[in-house]
């Protein structure tokens, strides 16, 4: 997985697209460091399953609370998806 906003993912599930979406969607934690909110979990999409525009963050302090948000998108997706195909 290459995010295209340059981040480095730590973590990540991808599934297929369902009707209305890009042809891969899914979850991603990754770190940005800095004093305030060093950990994000985003929602992803793309065209190829290579690279994923990220996009409706959680700007976290632990990584504790990115694994509380990633599993909660990721919870929201497997609720009406169809498979998941990859997962770090």
């Amino acid at each position: 997985m290459i995010l295209a906003n340059g981040r480095q993912p730590k973590y990540w599930t991808v599934w297929e697209g369902g009707l209305g979406e890009r042809p891969f969607v899914g979850a991603v934690i990754a770190f940005r460091g800095g004093d305030m909110h060093p950990w994000i979990a985003w929602s992803c999409a793309s065209d190829d399953g290579v690279t994923f525009d990220c996009f409706w963050g959680d700007y976290c302090d632990t990584l504790e609370q990115a694994h509380e948000a990633y599993n909660r998108k990721c919870k929201v997706g497997a609720s009406y998806l169809p498979k998941m195909i990859e997962g770090r």
